[in-house]
C-alpha cells in the first residue's frame, strides 16, 4: 500500500498522510488520508485526523507533484477498474477537488491485462507515468488545472512493468520489469514510438523480483529487490540524467536489513527536480544561438528577454529551446519568466556571444588551361588551407574546391572556392564529309555555355548547306576557344537503268540469265537477285543461274563515296519438264542414259526405277544422278519420279 507525506500549506505544524490501497472489498481499501500535528501531545506529534476516504475503490497507485504555482500540491489517484485518474489539489484552504480526467486503460488487479503497479510524476509535473501490465502509459499533466491529456502507450514486449521513474531533468524515464530488467526510455521526443525505439536495458538482477522505483533527495534513482530472501540490497542509477550506460546501472546499490517487497516510500516528486536553469554555449555573432531552460515545468507562457532589447513571448505549449541571433558580440543577460495565471517566476542566465570572424575568397572563378589563381587569407593569425599549406596566400594551377578556415578561439568561419579549368571545349568535325542528300546538316556539341562562330556567320551549333566546299566553326566557353573546320564533296548517282536478256537452260536443272545495268556516277554495283543469292561487281554486267520460279531483285549502284541508287527487277523462269520414255545405252554416246529434265523446286527429288516382277534396279535422291541400265537387260521398266512434291509413274523402254 503506497503513501506520501503531503505539507499543509496552510500550516506549516500540519502534514497529510495519504494511503491508496488497492480495492479488496473491506473499509480499508480505496485512497484516504490523516493528518498530523507535529506540535499535538506537547510537541510529541499526533493524529488529529484518520481515515478520510477519498476515493473507494481505488487502485494503489499514487503519486503527488508541486501545483505550477509552487505553493501547493497535486495528489493523483485512480478509481479501481476504470480509466479515471482523481487530482486532488491541497490548498491553504485543505483539499480540493477531485480534478477527474477520463483517459488511458481501465487499471485494475494485479495480473489483469491493464493491472497499473506504479504510477510517478516527473519532477518538472509535466508528465505522468504509469507502469500498467506489459506497457507504460505516459500523459500530459497540467499542473495547474490538474487534468491529463495526450496518452502515449509505449509498448515494451515484457511480461509486466513493475515500477517507474524519472530522472532529476524529466527527460529520462526509468522502468522495472518482472523479468528482472531495468530500462531507459528517452522522453526528448514525445512520440510514442519515438519513445519505445529508444529503449534500452541499462541492467538487470539474477534473483529476486524487481519491484518499485524512486527518485531520491540526492538525484539518484533506488528500487525494490523483494523475493523473499533476506536482505536484498537496493538497485541504483548513479547518474539518471545520462543517457545510456554511463547512467551507471548498480544493482547492489544500497544494502537494506530486510526485503524492500512491495515497493519504496513515495515522496513528493518535484523536490527532486533540477532547478530551473538556462543553459547555451558561448555563442558567435549573427550566427543562431539554441537557449535551453531546464525543469520549466508546466507554465501557461514564457517571457523571453534575451539582453539585446528584443523579447519572444511563447503561448501554451511552449518549448524549452529557442533560438536567436545577437547582432554584435558582448555579454548579456537573459530573463525567463514564466507565467501560471497570475503567478509568474522570472529567472536569469548569461550569455557569452563573440566577434564573428569574416573570411572571403572571393566568386567561383573558371580558368582555360596554364593560368593560375592567387588566393589571399587575409589579416588573420590563424588560418587553415584545404591544401594543407600554412603561407598566407597559395597559387592555385589546377581545378578543385579550396577553403580556409579561420578561428578567433570560439567562433570559426570558413569560405569556400570552385575553381574550374577548361581545356578549351572539345568539339570535333570530320575533315571530309561526302554527302549524298541534296543538303548537309553540320554541327558540334549542343551546349548552353557555348558560344559558336561559323565561316558562313551562323552563331548556332549547327549550320545547313548545300554546296560543296570547306566549312569552319569557332566555339567558346566562356574565355576559352575551340575551332574545326570540315570539307564537303556532295555527290549522288542517278539514271540507274537494268536490261534482262533471255535465259539459256544450261543443265537439267538450271538456267543462265544476263543482267545488264547502267547509271551516272556508279563505281560499284550490288545485286542482289531475289533467290538468296548476292553478288557484287565493279562493272554493270553479269550472268547469274536461276531454277524455274518468278524472282524480285535489287539492284543498288553506289558512288566512290559511298552514295547509293536502287532499282528493283524481276526474273520469271518457266519450268521445264520432260521425261524420255526410252534411251539405248549402247556406247555411241547417243541417249546413253536415262536422264529426267526438270528445273523446278527438286529439294524432294526421288526417281525408283523396277524391271517386270518388281524389283528395284535403280534409285537416286539428286536429279544430276542418271540411270545407265549397263548392267540391266533390254526391255521395259517402270519408274517412279518425285518432281515438286507430285509422284508421277511411268515406262521406260531399254534398247541395247
Amino acid at each position: 500500500m503506497p503513501n506520501v507525506i503531503v505539507p499543509d500549506p496552510g500550516n506549516l505544524d500540519q502534514y497529510y498522510i495519504f494511503s491508496s490501497n488497492e480495492w479488496n472489498g473491506s473499509s480499508l481499501s480505496g485512497l484516504h488520508y490523516a493528518v498530523v500535528d507535529i506540535t499535538a501531545d506537547n510537541g510529541k506529534g499526533d493524529v488529529i485526523k484518520k481515515n478520510v476516504d477519498l476515493l473507494n475503490p481505488a487502485t494503489l497507485i499514487l503519486s503527488t507533484v508541486n501545483h505550477a504555482d509552487d505553493k501547493t500540491f497535486w495528489v493523483m489517484g485512480h478509481e479501481w477498474n476504470t480509466n479515471k485518474f482523481y487530482a486532488y489539489h491541497i490548498t491553504e484552504s485543505g483539499i480540493q477537488g477531485p480534478v477527474i480526467s477520463t483517459i488511458g486503460a481501465r487499471y485494475s488487479f494485479w495480473y489483469q491485462a491493464w493491472d497499473a503497479d506504479q504510477m510517478c510524476f516527473s519532477p518538472d509535473g509535466s508528465t505522468l507515468a504509469v507502469a500498467a501490465g506489459g506497457n507504460v502509459q505516459l500523459f500530459d499533466f497540467n499542473s495547474n488545472t490538474g487534468a491529463l491529456s495526450n496518452v502515449r502507450t509505449v509498448r515494451l514486449n515484457y511480461y509486466h512493468m513493475d515500477g517507474v521513474a524519472f530522472s532529476p531533468n524529466s527527460q529520462l524515464l526509468y522502468a522495472s520489469t518482472y523479468e528482472n530488467q531495468v530500462l531507459q526510455l528517452d522522453l526528448t521526443n514525445s512520440d510514442s514510438t519515438a519513445i519505445t525505439k529508444s529503449a534500452i536495458s541499462i541492467g538487470h538482477v539474477d534473483r529476486n523480483i524487481l519491484t518499485d522505483l524512486q527518485l531520491a533527495y540526492n538525484g539518484q534513482i533506488y528500487g525494490g529487490r523483494g523475493g523473499g530472501d533476506c536482505c536484498s540490497p537496493l538497485i541504483a542509477i548513479r547518474n539518471p540524467n545520462v543517457k545510456g550506460l554511463a547512467c551507471n546501472f548498480d544493482k547492489n546499490g544500497l544494502i537494506i536489513q530486510n526485503d524492500a517487497i512491495y515497493g519504496l516510500p513515495l515522496s513528493i516528486q518535484s523536490y527532486y527536480r533540477d532547478p530551473p536553469t538556462i543553459t547555451a554555449p558561448i555563442f558567435c555573432q549573427t550566427l543562431p544561438s539554441q537557449i535551453n531552460v531546464s525543469s520549466i515545468g508546466y507554465c501557461d507562457s514564457l517571457l523571453w528577454d534575451f539582453g539585446d532589447g528584443q523579447k519572444v513571448m511563447n503561448k501554451a505549449p511552449v518549448s524549452k529551446s529557442i533560438q536567436h541571433r545577437y547582432g554584435s558580440p558582448g555579454t548579456y543577460t537573459v530573463t525567463l519568466t514564466r507565467f501560471v495565471g497570475t503567478f509568474s517566476k522570472a529567472i536569469n542566465g548569461t550569455i557569452e556571444v563573440k566577434e564573428f570572424p569574416n573570411v572571403n575568397l572571393g566568386k567561383d572563378t573558371t580558368l582555360c588551361k596554364g593560368q593560375s589563381l592567387t588566393l589571399s587569407a587575409g589579416n588573420f593569425s590563424q588560418f587553415k588551407w584545404s591544401t594543407g599549406q600554412s603561407d598566407s596566400k597559395i597559387q592555385v594551377t589546377v581545378a578543385g574546391t579550396y577553403w580556409l578556415k579561420v578561428s578567433n578561439g570560439i567562433c570559426k568561419n570558413q569560405d569556400t572556392i570552385n575553381v574550374s579549368y577548361l581545356n578549351y571545349p572539345e568539339i570535333s568535325l570530320p575533315n571530309e564529309i561526302v554527302v549524298c542528300e541534296s543538303a548537309k546538316t553540320l554541327a558540334v556539341q549542343d551546349n548552353p555555355l557555348y558560344r559558336y562562330q561559323w565561316s558562313t556567320g551562323s552563331t548556332s551549333s549547327s549550320i545547313m548547306t548545300s554546296s560543296s566546299g570547306s566549312y569552319s566553326v569557332k566555339v567558346y566557353d566562356q574565355q576559352c576557344m575551340t575551332e574545326a573546320s570540315s570539307y564537303l564533296k556532295f555527290e549522288s548517282t542517278s539514271d540507274l537503268k537494268l536490261n534482262r536478256d533471255n535465259y539459256v537452260l544450261v543443265d537439267s536443272i538450271q538456267a543462265i540469265a544476263h543482267l545488264t545495268a547502267s547509271g551516272s556516277n556508279v563505281s560499284k554495283w550490288k545485286w542482289t537477285f531475289g533467290d538468296g543469292d548476292q553478288d557484287t561487281t565493279d562493272i554493270g554486267d553479269i550472268f547469274h543461274n536461276y531454277i524455274a520460279g518468278a524472282y524480285q531483285g535489287t539492284l543498288t549502284g553506289e558512288s566512290e563515296g559511298g552514295c547509293s541508287t536502287s532499282v528493283e527487277f524481276s526474273v520469271e523462269v518457266p519450268l521445264i519438264e520432260f521425261v524420255p520414255n526410252v534411251f539405248t545405252p549402247n556406247g555411241d554416246k547417243m541417249n546413253e542414259e536415262f536422264r529426267i529434265f526438270y528445273n523446278g523446286d527438286n529439294t524432294k527429288y526421288k526417281l525408283d526405277v523396277f524391271n517386270r516382277w518388281g524389283e528395284l534396279v535403280f534409285s537416286s535422291s539428286h536429279i544430276l544422278d542418271c540411270w545407265t541400265a549397263q548392267n540391266d537387260s533390254p526391255g521395259v521398266y517402270y519408274y517412279q519420279v518425285n518432281l515438286g512434291g507430285q509422284l508421277r509413274k511411268g515406262w521406260i523402254q531399254v534398247l541395247k
